[in-house]
Protein backbone atom coordinates (compact mmCIF):
# COMPACT_ATOMS: atom_id res chain seq x y z
CA UNK A 1 0.00 0.00 0.00
CA UNK A 2 2.88 2.29 0.80
CA UNK A 3 4.24 1.81 -2.73
CA UNK A 4 0.89 2.93 -4.13
CA UNK A 5 1.11 6.26 -2.25
CA UNK A 6 4.64 6.83 -3.52
CA UNK A 7 3.49 6.01 -7.04
CA UNK A 8 0.53 8.46 -6.79
CA UNK A 9 2.81 11.17 -5.37
CA UNK A 10 5.25 10.74 -8.27
CA UNK A 11 2.35 10.87 -10.78
CA UNK A 12 0.94 14.10 -9.26
CA UNK A 13 4.41 15.67 -9.23
CA UNK A 14 4.91 14.71 -12.89
CA UNK A 15 1.53 16.17 -13.93
CA UNK A 16 2.27 19.41 -12.05
CA UNK A 17 5.71 19.67 -13.68
CA UNK A 18 4.27 19.08 -17.16
CA UNK A 19 1.55 21.69 -16.53
CA UNK A 20 4.14 24.22 -15.35
CA UNK A 21 6.32 23.64 -18.42
CA UNK A 22 3.29 23.94 -20.73
CA UNK A 23 2.12 27.21 -19.12
CA UNK A 24 5.60 28.75 -19.36
CA UNK A 25 6.07 27.75 -22.98
CA UNK A 26 2.68 29.28 -23.92
CA UNK A 27 3.51 32.49 -22.04
CA UNK A 28 6.86 32.80 -23.86
CA UNK A 29 5.35 32.18 -27.30
CA UNK A 30 2.60 34.75 -26.61
CA UNK A 31 5.19 37.36 -25.66
CA UNK A 32 7.32 36.66 -28.71
CA UNK A 33 4.28 36.97 -30.98
CA UNK A 34 3.43 40.36 -29.49
CA UNK A 35 6.97 41.59 -30.07
CA UNK A 36 7.33 40.57 -33.70
CA UNK A 37 8.06 43.10 -36.44
CA UNK A 38 5.00 44.34 -38.27
CA UNK A 39 6.48 44.12 -41.75
CA UNK A 40 7.15 46.90 -44.25
CA UNK A 41 6.44 50.48 -43.19
CA UNK A 42 4.79 51.30 -46.52
CA UNK A 43 2.38 49.56 -48.85
CA UNK A 44 3.65 49.01 -52.40
CA UNK A 45 1.89 52.19 -53.60
CA UNK A 46 3.26 54.24 -50.69
CA UNK A 47 6.78 52.91 -51.25
CA UNK A 48 6.62 53.75 -54.93
CA UNK A 49 5.46 57.31 -54.19
CA UNK A 50 8.14 57.63 -51.49
CA UNK A 51 10.82 56.87 -54.10
CA UNK A 52 9.31 59.48 -56.40
CA UNK A 53 9.26 62.08 -53.59
CA UNK A 54 12.91 61.36 -52.80
CA UNK A 55 13.79 61.82 -56.47
CA UNK A 56 11.83 65.08 -56.77
CA UNK A 57 13.16 66.40 -53.44
CA UNK A 58 16.81 65.55 -54.04
CA UNK A 59 18.90 68.55 -53.03
CA UNK A 60 15.78 70.38 -51.81
CA UNK A 61 14.52 68.40 -48.82
CA UNK A 62 14.73 65.19 -46.81
CA UNK A 63 11.63 63.01 -46.97
CA UNK A 64 10.35 61.28 -43.84
CA UNK A 65 7.43 58.86 -43.85
CA UNK A 66 4.59 58.08 -41.44
CA UNK A 67 5.26 60.94 -39.04
CA UNK A 68 2.91 61.64 -36.14
CA UNK A 69 0.87 64.80 -36.69
CA UNK A 70 1.70 65.89 -33.13
CA UNK A 71 5.41 65.90 -34.00
CA UNK A 72 4.66 68.35 -36.81
CA UNK A 73 1.78 70.45 -35.45
CA UNK A 74 2.07 72.14 -32.10
CA UNK A 75 -0.18 74.74 -30.47
CA UNK A 76 1.22 78.24 -30.14
CA UNK A 77 2.41 79.07 -26.61
CA UNK A 78 -0.39 80.56 -24.55
CA UNK A 79 -3.11 79.57 -27.00
CA UNK A 80 -3.96 76.25 -25.36
CA UNK A 81 -7.60 76.48 -24.32
CA UNK A 82 -10.19 73.74 -23.98
CA UNK A 83 -11.12 73.87 -27.69
CA UNK A 84 -7.48 73.79 -28.78
CA UNK A 85 -6.73 70.92 -26.40
CA UNK A 86 -9.63 68.89 -27.83
CA UNK A 87 -8.49 69.56 -31.39
CA UNK A 88 -4.90 68.60 -30.52
CA UNK A 89 -6.11 65.36 -28.98
CA UNK A 90 -7.92 64.42 -32.20
CA UNK A 91 -4.90 65.42 -34.30
CA UNK A 92 -2.54 63.44 -32.05
CA UNK A 93 -4.13 60.24 -33.29
CA UNK A 94 -3.25 61.07 -36.92
CA UNK A 95 -0.07 60.86 -38.98
CA UNK A 96 1.22 62.42 -42.17
CA UNK A 97 2.18 60.06 -44.96
CA UNK A 98 5.29 62.10 -45.81
CA UNK A 99 7.02 65.13 -44.30
CA UNK A 100 9.47 67.27 -46.28
CA UNK A 101 12.19 68.85 -44.12
CA UNK A 102 15.10 71.23 -44.67
CA UNK A 103 18.51 69.58 -44.80
CA UNK A 104 20.23 71.84 -42.29
CA UNK A 105 17.86 71.92 -39.31
CA UNK A 106 15.14 69.40 -40.27
CA UNK A 107 12.46 72.05 -39.93
CA UNK A 108 9.26 71.15 -41.75
CA UNK A 109 8.78 72.61 -45.23
CA UNK A 110 5.52 70.86 -46.10
CA UNK A 111 3.56 67.65 -45.62
CA UNK A 112 2.26 65.29 -48.27
CA UNK A 113 -0.73 62.98 -48.14
CA UNK A 114 -1.25 60.14 -50.60
CA UNK A 115 -4.97 59.66 -51.06
CA UNK A 116 -6.48 56.35 -52.13
CA UNK A 117 -8.01 56.45 -55.56
CA UNK A 118 -11.19 54.66 -54.52
CA UNK A 119 -14.13 56.27 -52.75
CA UNK A 120 -13.06 57.11 -49.21
CA UNK A 121 -15.06 56.20 -46.13
CA UNK A 122 -16.71 58.86 -43.94
CA UNK A 123 -14.08 58.23 -41.25
CA UNK A 124 -11.26 58.73 -43.74
CA UNK A 125 -12.84 61.93 -45.08
CA UNK A 126 -13.20 63.29 -41.53
CA UNK A 127 -9.54 62.50 -40.81
CA UNK A 128 -8.51 64.28 -44.01
CA UNK A 129 -10.65 67.28 -43.07
CA UNK A 130 -9.13 67.36 -39.59
CA UNK A 131 -5.59 67.42 -41.01
CA UNK A 132 -6.58 70.03 -43.61
CA UNK A 133 -7.99 72.29 -40.90
CA UNK A 134 -5.00 71.82 -38.60
CA UNK A 135 -2.53 72.59 -41.39
CA UNK A 136 -4.49 75.65 -42.49
CA UNK A 137 -4.64 76.91 -38.88
CA UNK A 138 -0.87 76.60 -38.47
CA UNK A 139 0.06 77.80 -41.96
CA UNK A 140 1.65 74.46 -42.86
CA UNK A 141 1.57 73.55 -46.55
CA UNK A 142 -0.33 70.31 -47.14
CA UNK A 143 -0.17 68.69 -50.57
CA UNK A 144 -2.50 65.87 -51.56
CA UNK A 145 -1.84 63.46 -54.41
CA UNK A 146 -4.02 60.61 -55.63
CA UNK A 147 -2.58 57.11 -55.86
CA UNK A 148 -1.73 56.37 -59.46
CA UNK A 149 0.14 53.78 -61.48
CA UNK A 150 1.99 56.57 -63.31
CA UNK A 151 2.87 60.01 -61.93
CA UNK A 152 3.86 63.19 -63.74
CA UNK A 153 7.21 63.88 -62.04
CA UNK A 154 7.44 67.41 -63.47
CA UNK A 155 3.98 68.33 -62.18
CA UNK A 156 4.74 66.96 -58.70
CA UNK A 157 8.05 68.87 -58.61
CA UNK A 158 6.28 72.10 -59.64
CA UNK A 159 3.58 71.55 -57.01
CA UNK A 160 6.01 70.88 -54.16
CA UNK A 161 8.70 73.38 -55.15
CA UNK A 162 7.03 76.20 -57.12
CA UNK A 163 9.83 78.70 -56.42
CA UNK A 164 12.36 76.34 -58.05
CA UNK A 165 10.12 76.13 -61.12
CA UNK A 166 9.97 79.94 -61.35
CA UNK A 167 13.79 80.14 -61.09
CA UNK A 168 14.28 77.46 -63.78
CA UNK A 169 11.81 79.03 -66.23
CA UNK A 170 13.32 82.50 -65.62
CA UNK A 171 16.80 81.24 -66.63
CA UNK A 172 15.71 80.45 -70.21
Amino acid sequence: MENLYIYLLICMFSVALIALIWIRSNAKSGASQAEQKSGPLFTDAERSFYGLLCQVSQGRAIVFGKVSAMDVLKAQDGQQNRKTAAALKRVSQQHFDYVLCKHDDLSVIAVVELDAGAQQSDKSLKQDQLLDTACAATGLKLHRFKVSKVYDVRKIRETLYPSDHVKESGKG
